[in-house]
């Protein structure tokens, strides 16, 4: 045990900026996939399909964006990891941050249930998953119920 704080005192503790912004992105993320940009928005508009379909590219876009504004705000002294600098290096620093965010959330939320801690509903969607890759999914042009070509209508198949 002792290796372990020795190990999140000398090898963590500088990257805290990091952890930080992976909880708020995966949060973030959490709650609008289950409130925003629900199944059935997506269902109803191919503009929320889109967006629902992408979902795993907000996150990344979000902290590359966050870099952006810090390192622009801060320059060499926004809050990063040492030997993190530069503006160019400061966004994807944090657009990692938003490529692990989910792992980070999903760990942290995993731990909290295994210790008996209530999970808000905002954060809990074993129903709303992201649509899957391929196979019998719902697409763009599957929305709304399209009448056949009238060609199409007498065809022997």
């Amino acid at each position: 045990m002792e290796e372990i704080i020795n190990f999140i005192k000398e090898g963590i503790r500088d990257h805290w900026p990091f952890f930080v912004m992976a909880m708020i992105l995966g949060t973030a993320g959490q709650v609008f996939k289950t409130r925003v940009w629900t199944i059935e928005r997506a269902r109803s508009s191919r503009v929320f399909w889109w967006i629902r379909a992408f979902l795993p590219f907000h996150a990344p876009i979000a902290g590359g964006l966050i870099g952006l504004v810090l390192g622009a705000i801060f320059g060499e002294g926004a809050p990063a990891s040492p030997g993190v600098t530069g503006l160019g290096m400061v966004m994807m620093y944090y657009a990692g941050a938003g490529v692990v965010s989910s792992w980070i959330f999903n760990g942290a939320k995993y731990f909290a249930e295994s210790r008996g801690l209530p999970i808000p509903e905002e954060l809990d969607d074993k129903d709303s998953l992201p649509p899957p890759a391929g196979g019998d999914t719902y697409g763009p042009d599957e929305i709304t119920k399209v009448d056949p070509h009238p060609s199409e209508k007498n065809r022997i198949v």
